[in-house]
């Protein structure tokens, strides 16, 4: 790697604004309580659904600011049909996530062999054995790189791809859900 390619320290982060989008779950009459330009936190109620008689409360799951309502001619006693429930945005909220700079830096650098399913996986075929792969090792598709575990019923996982291993993701016995990052190749 040069000097250029050199990825950031773990510990930075930035700061990217971005807009979700709260679409209707449910038919039946929705109510609109917020503004556009409104300071909203998590838990804060957006709009309500009324339909048979019932009510449901829809709430941010944001810190952020309303960045669209949908107009009220488009939702004041206006039932959403059923083929629509899902088509109709209702409320944006405009929010800041921070990404971290290495883990961006790694998903343009690198090539990922990631979990096929949830279960827990190994370095190493038993404890104290050596693990089938470190960081610095090359490996060729096809080649057994870790153990996953299931139900008490263990199989060898090959490798899907070609490369240097850069990173390990997962300790041994951690549970990695299905697509989750096991190994990073350069």
């Amino acid at each position: 790697m040069t000097q250029a390619e050199e990825p950031p320290a773990p510990n930075l982060y930035r700061a990217e604004k971005r807009i979700k989008e709260y679409r209707t779950i449910h038919t039946g009459y929705p109510k609109i309580l917020v503004k556009k330009g409104q300071q909203i936190n998590i838990g804060d109620v957006l709009y309500k659904i009324t339909r048979v008689g019932t009510e449901k409360e829809i709430k941010s799951d944001f810190k952020g600011i309303i960045s669209e309502v949908a107009p009220y001619y488009l939702t004041e006693n206006i039932k959403i049909p059923r083929f629509a429930q899902f088509n109709v945005p209702l409320v944006s909220i405009e929010h800041t996530v921070m990404i971290n700079l290495r883990e961006e830096w790694e998903e343009k650098h690198y090539s990922f062999i990631t979990a096929a399913f949830e279960c827990d996986y190994f370095r190493a075929p038993y404890p104290g054995a050596e693990p089938y792969i470190k960081v610095g090792d090359k490996i060729a598709k096809n080649q057994i790189v870790c153990i996953a575990s299931i139900m008490k019923q263990k199989e060898e996982i090959p490798s899907t791809l070609d490369g240097i291993i850069a990173k390990i993701y997962f300790d041994d016995g951690q549970t990695i859900y299905r697509g989750g990052k096991l190994i990073g190749l350069k």
